[in-house]
């Protein structure tokens, strides 16, 4: 409850550093913002830890990421290029299968992992993972 307490000062007075204000308005939605992230924190700790032990070889082929990136730049400047000279591409969706599927530190970094090398390129979108 006291470190809540202190949080929440903490958080308050940082707001009105930012906002160089000591307007009512700002004194009020510093509190809001304060209180919400307390609220936030005080959840965190009591959640379930975070499970997140990629393996080393996959942090390594992470610079593989780099090509798709280009890539998919380019792909957006010439499909850009052709819709103003009035021509259109057609899009896709495409399904790729992955299997992460156990609940282990592991897989869970796994299935994180490729979330996040497959939303790096500018042209490629996650939509759900089963």
């Amino acid at each position: 409850m006291v470190t809540g307490i202190i949080e929440f000062v903490v958080f308050l007075v940082m707001w009105l550093l930012f906002v160089c204000s000591l307007a009512p308005t700002e004194i009020i939605a510093g509190a809001g913002a304060s209180l919400a992230a307390v609220i936030a924190i005080e959840s965190l700790k009591r959640a379930e830890p975070l499970r997140f032990r990629p393996p080393v070889r996959a942090l390594i082929d992470s610079w593989r990421i780099v090509g798709p990136i280009l890539e998919g730049n380019w792909v957006l400047i010439t499909v850009l290029a052709r819709r103003i000279a009035g021509k259109r591409k057609q899009s896709r969706f495409e399904l790729i299968t992955f299997r992460a599927i156990a609940s282990d530190d592991v897989s869970a970094a796994k299935r994180a992992l490729v979330i996040l090398y497959l939303t790096l390129p500018p042209n490629f979108l996650v939509i759900g993972i089963d």
